[in-house]
């Protein structure tokens, strides 16, 4: 995966244990929010700051190739914010669209891996370009209940997976 923007000389390249982290701290699998969650207050007209975009390009375990965008705010008001725009595909179909509050441990990486530290009040310092946050979805205040059902559906599926496989290997090797 590769992120680009203001301030990289050159992109950003994760890949192996970082760019799980990116994926599974960046809320690619998570219910999400249409406006920007900021401390727990959902805030349709935020200043997020600098944009940076992530291109991640996954292979699945069926051997599937999906490719995403993501758009970084790492200057945006109580810490990063991930915007995951609609079509995204991920290995078990769409993502669900919108904004997601990211972990500290995400920004922490991405910094040590060449991103530019924030300055000034948001991070902005004043001299980058800013964007202000716009609805994911037709801004209807928030994707949760929607996403939690995928999340739990998706969840039980893994399960009855792992289940089945447990039950195979254990028939291959002739105990029951």
């Amino acid at each position: 995966m590769a992120i680009r923007g203001p301030g990289l000389a050159e992109p950003i390249r994760l890949s192996g244990e970082d760019a799980f982290v990116f994926v599974e701290r960046s809320g690619a699998f998570r219910a999400k929010w249409d406006v920007p969650n900021l401390g727990g207050d959902l805030t349709p007209d935020a200043e997020l700051g600098t944009a940076y975009r992530a291109a991640v390009r996954m292979r699945c375990w069926n051997g599937k190739v999906v490719r995403y965008t993501q758009t970084l705010y790492p200057d945006a008001p109580g810490g990063l914010q991930v915007l995951t725009p609609p079509g995204a595909r991920q290995c078990f179909g769409h993502s669900i669209p919108g904004y997601w509050p990211a972990a500290d441990e995400l920004l922490t990486l991405l910094v040590n891996k060449g991103l530019p530290a924030s300055t000034g009040e948001h991070g902005t310092g004043g001299e980058r370009p800013t964007a202000q946050a716009v609805a994911a979805d037709g801004g209807s205040g928030g994707s949760f209940g929607a996403g939690l059902a995928v999340t739990v559906a998706l969840a039980a599926s893994l399960a009855l997976l792992g289940i089945a496989i447990g039950f195979a290997s254990r028939r291959r090797r002739g105990t029951t």
